[in-house]
């Protein structure tokens, strides 16, 4: 199938993002009778969220509905099947780009470069500050030629750049979710992920497997567990498997630039498994030498409060992360539990609870990673299709890129000649991208 289009960049008016958002509904829907009056209902539901301090006077302040009309007497009753809306006002979210770049798309499927930084979806205190906003806006550009909202299909961490796959179509999003949970077992060579990434010290082999188990551990700031290093096979630890080449070692500087190709889509695979092998991620604030997380300070390590949904998100499959973004696209109520949870805080006296102090979390940036081929079977016509999309400078080896880096060169051939050309930058040369099939097909 040939594509509708090339390279472009979708981009926020006047490239940034608004100072404050428009702020957030969370909904509950009750089942059958409630004894509770409406302050113990919040108080108890959501509190993990906030004490029952904040509940309380938010609903003195009016922030929050029963069954579509305001209610501000905390011992208000609550009605049986009643709907409540609690309206979180704007508040200012955690900096991140404001453009996301298009390498390739049809009516089924978007094949994006996310920047580092920017979060796939909204979750904690990142509700437009993501992917999955800017997405909207490209497809209000082309809903006419698009099967409808793009919706991303696997997990790309917030700090990691590079390929992101999205599906427009119900059939197409069924298909690549299907591929890329079955990514964690034997998929027939239905899918390959390829990342670059700069890791601490010199790696002595020049390629190898690790095959670490991965599972959750008791974690501070993050309910369920944060996903680490579990070499002894525990309860919820599960299979997992990586292979890395070394392509620079940098005895000055104490560095090595690899690939890595995982075959299997744990959460922070390769953040984990270059830990477990006693090379951490440069720059990276939460995995030490064993893939375990580095040491908390004392008080952190007591503090065991619930994680915002981001954490809680993290460990759902690929139909989940299209499901969730699918929901998020129909409108502001949003709660990936239910529950409406969230971190961070808000303008108007709505202050949520923040991490524990001195905590890292996994949505943490600092690190290089880059997710740099992703091939699959179109999820229509079953084409094979290569993704790539050129690392960073910093994760680029001496001369690659050179050719769309210098003045006055058009970015490397698309596979539909008619593909629009992109005006070659210096500083965006890393985000020209490839479509194509493989060589041997």
């Amino acid at each position: 199938m040939a594509p509708l289009g090339g390279p472009c960049r979708v981009e926020m008016p006047g490239g940034e993002w608004h100072d404050v958002n428009n702020g957030l509904t969370y909904t509950d829907r009750v089942q059958g009778a409630c004894t509770a009056t409406l302050l113990q209902f919040y108080a108890t539901k959501h509190a993990s969220s906030a004490p029952i301090e904040h509940w309380r006077d938010t609903i003195l302040a009016g922030r929050i509905s029963v069954n579509g009309q305001m209610v501000s007497d905390p011992q208000a009753p609550v009605p049986p099947n009643a709907i409540l809306e609690f309206r979180r006002p704007g508040w200012a979210e955690p900096p991140a780009p404001a453009y996301l770049d298009v390498l390739w798309w049809d009516a089924h499927v978007v094949a994006v470069h996310k920047p580092s930084g920017l979060q796939v979806l909204p979750a904690g205190p990142v509700h437009e500050r993501c992917t999955l906003t800017l997405l909207r806006r490209f497809h209000k550009q082309h809903a006419v030629e698009l099967k409808g909202m793009p919706a991303p299909v696997h997990r790309l961490g917030r700090g990691t750049s590079g390929v992101l796959i999205c599906a427009c179509s119900e059939a197409a999003r069924s298909k690549l979710s299907r591929d890329f949970v079955d990514h964690g077992a034997a998929n027939q060579g239905r899918l390959r992920k390829v990342y670059r990434t700069l890791v601490q010290g010199l790696v002595d082999a020049d390629q190898g497997n690790i095959d670490v188990p991965i599972g959750r551990m008791e974690y501070p700031g993050v309910r369920g567990g944060l996903y680490a290093a579990r070499p002894d096979s525990g309860p919820g630890a599960k299979p997992s498997r990586s292979h890395y080449t070394v392509l620079h070692r940098d005895a000055v500087a104490g560095t090595t630039l690899v690939d890595v190709e995982i075959f299997t889509g744990r959460p922070h695979q390769i953040r984990i498994h270059m830990a477990a092998l006693g090379h951490p991620l440069v720059g990276d604030p939460l995995y030490a030498p064993g893939g375990l997380p580095l040491p908390l300070p004392s008080a952190a390590a007591q503090d065991e409060t619930g994680g915002s949904a981001g954490e809680r998100r993290g460990g759902a499959d690929t139909a989940a992360v299209a499901a969730a973004a699918e929901q998020q696209a129909q409108g502001p109520v949003a709660a990936a539990d239910g529950n409406g949870r969230g971190a961070g805080t808000c303008s108007g006296g709505s202050a949520l609870p923040q991490r524990p102090q001195g905590v890292v979390m996994p949505g943490d940036c600092g690190y290089l990673l880059h997710s740099r081929v992703l091939e699959f079977d179109h999820p229509i016509t079953g084409e094979r299709i290569v993704a790539t999309c050129l690392p960073p400078p910093e994760l680029r080896l001496p001369g690659e890129g050179e050719h769309a880096a210098r003045a006055g060169d058009a970015p490397p051939p698309l596979a539909a000649p008619s593909a629009p050309a992109v005006p070659a930058d210096p500083q965006r040369s890393h985000l020209f991208a490839q479509m194509r099939r493989p060589v041997n097909q």
